[in-house]
């Protein structure tokens, strides 16, 4: 089990703002991969912000 570091969305929020909270955290932990030279670490995190953008059109 990882370590909770960030607070997620308290229950007020629905599953699209939720999901949208994961896709934003994505973007920057790809952002911060790559600047380390963690090219398919990125690449990984990339891929699971597409997962996510795939969820949020099925909640929609």
């Amino acid at each position: 089990m990882l370590p909770k570091l960030v607070p997620s969305p308290t229950e007020k929020y629905g599953t699209d703002e939720k999901i949208a909270y994961v896709q934003q955290m994505l973007v920057e932990l790809a952002g911060v991969a790559r600047a380390e030279g963690a090219d398919m670490l990125g690449y990984l995190l990339d891929m699971a912000y597409e997962e996510a953008r795939d969820v949020r059109k099925r909640v929609r």
